[in-house]
């Protein structure tokens, strides 16, 4: 009988400290502000540290991390660089292939992924120029990525993993005159959760 007694009164103890236990759900989470790492800050013995420098004087570095606020020296700092966040970075492979036609131009090509987190909504742009530097026609076209699926419900086909690529064709109207002299190609992309 005795142990039954002890054996609900463990029990009894661990209910009641789950109880006192606040429950976290990621609205919580996400009211509290992460200082933004944009600094790495290499010291004399060897420390590394990654935060924000919020101020500084002759002396000292103010530092905000994840852990608090440090106050450093001057004179223990090796170097300091800008912290650049992993993004997306997609290039053109190659030249695009350029069908000329007398109304129209079709642009077809493929870019990539060299970045560590994937882009979304990439777009590709072409501008026509004359030989006069004359803005002649532009247009875009998004390519054809991977299949995603985002919070917000919406489906896209546009977006490209790291190290992957997609290919895009881009049809321009263009006028008979002027003439088209060369092309300029850029590519543009946001980058979602």
């Amino acid at each position: 009988m005795q142990n039954q007694i002890d054996s609900l009164r463990a029990i009894v103890k661990v209910i009641e400290k789950y109880q006192s236990m606040p429950t976290v759900d990621e609205d919580i989470i996400n009211l509290i502000k992460v200082p933004d790492l944009q600094h790495r800050i290499e010291l004399t013995n060897g420390t590394v540290i990654l935060g924000e420098i919020i101020d500084e004087n002759a002396d000292e570095l103010f530092i905000q991390t994840t852990l608090g606020r440090l106050v450093i020296t001057k004179d223990k700092v090796i170097s300091v660089q800008q912290e650049r966040p992993p993004g997306p970075k997609v290039e053109m492979v190659g030249d695009p292939f350029v069908n000329v036609f007398p109304d129209r131009e079709e642009i077809i090509g493929t870019v990539i992924n060299n970045g560590e987190i994937r882009a979304d909504f990439v777009r590709t742009e072409a501008k026509l120029w004359s030989p006069t530097t004359q803005l002649v026609a532009k247009d875009s076209a998004f390519v054809d990525g991977a299949m995603i699926t985002y919070k917000s419900g919406v489906i896209s086909d546009t977006s490209i993993d790291p190290g992957q690529t997609a290919n895009f064709k881009i049809v321009i109207e263009k006028p008979l005159a002027p003439e088209v002299e060369y092309r300029t190609y850029a590519i543009r992309w946001v980058r979602t959760n």
